[in-house]
This record gives C-alpha cells, structure tokens and sequence, in this order.
C-alpha cells in the first residue's frame, strides 16, 4: 500500500463508518500492519483522532504515542494530535514537555507550517493567546509580509485573530492577513455568468 491508498482507505473508513465501527476499522488496519510499514502510522493517528473525539483521551493518547514510535509518513506530526490530547486533559507537565519539543522541532525545520498552525490553534482554543501569537508567527518571521505568496494563509490568519483578540495595534502582518483575505473573497464571490 502507498501513502496515495493510506489515505483513499482512510477517507473510505471515514465516510462510510461511525463511532465504534469506525474506531475498530482504524485499530485492526494498525494491528495488520507491522511497525514501519506505511500506513500504520497514519491510520494510528486516525484512530487516536477519533478516539480523543469519543473523550477516550488514555486510548488517544496511546494510539498517537503508538504513531510516534513507529516513525511512519502521517499527514499530520503525531506530537501535535498528542499535544491536543494533554492540553485537553489538563496535564501542564506533558503539555509543555511536548511544546518544547515541537519548538524544538520549528527551529531544525522539521515542522512545517501546518502542524504549526494546528499548535497555534490549540493554544487559541486554549485561550493561551500570547503562546498562540508566538506560534502563529514562528513561519511568518522569515518571510517579508510583501511576499503575500510566500506567506501561509492558516498562520496568517491565526496571528490575525488572535492579535485583534489581545488589542494589539495593526502591523505589517495583520495588513497582509487582510489583503489575502480580501483576496480569497474576491476569489469566492459568485461570478456574473455574463462574463
């Protein structure tokens, strides 16, 4: 199986089952495979996403460990699906044992901008505002806010929020964050079929 069908039965698994049966499909999919096999640890992530959704947070907890260890290609850094698995139960210890790390991670440019985001929205849900600031902006701090395409939107737009959330005065960021929103909507607005 290559990563393009990992991902096909993972959309398949997702879309066609719920609850239990989708937990079980995800755990017999990781118990079938050996460890380092690609796959395994994907459908491990999958399988602890849904379980932290079902509020089974030491199952989640195992299952993302479980994908750490096994190393595999996931579309998402495992430690970022543990990290919201600790924030959720409150374990500050673990928490900002795995924020370090992840930030560890920032700066060897092993953690792209995605899980990125994703840590910063964790700590926005968190109402960690000043952290999620500091994340948002870990991949914005390289680039010259003129360089709109070079500037990932989610990041982008997370500083955005989460600076007007802590009454912090505009900057050169917040205008770029505007003019990629401006532009998205412009992209999205229905067209004149006339044209």
């Amino acid at each position: 199986m290559d990563i393009d069908e990992v991902r096909d039965e993972a959309d398949r698994i997702t879309l066609s089952l719920e609850g239990a049966e989708r937990r079980t499909a995800f755990r017999r999919l990781v118990d079938s495979l050996a460890p380092g096999e690609t796959g395994r640890a994907e459908f491990a992530c999958e399988l602890a996403d849904y379980l932290a959704l079902d509020g089974q947070l030491d199952e989640a907890r195992q299952a993302y460990r479980d994908a750490i260890a096994d190393g595999g290609l996931t579309s998402l850094d495992p430690r970022t699906g543990l990290l919201s698995v600790e924030l959720a139960a409150g374990d500050e210890e673990a928490s900002a044992a795995l924020l370090s790390e992840l930030l560890a991670a920032t700066r060897t440019g092993s953690l792209g901008a995605v899980n990125i985001e994703w840590v910063g929205d964790l700590l926005e849900e968190q109402g960690r505002l000043k952290e999620a600031h500091r994340w948002f902006t870990i991949p914005l701090r390289d680039v010259d806010p003129d360089d709109l395409d070079q500037l990932p939107p989610g990041c982008l737009n997370g500083r955005y929020r989460v600076r007007r959330a802590l009454d912090l005065p505009v900057d050169r960021y917040d205008e770029a964050a505007l003019e990629v929103q401006a532009f998205y909507r412009e992209q999205s607005a229905p067209r004149d079929l006339q044209d």
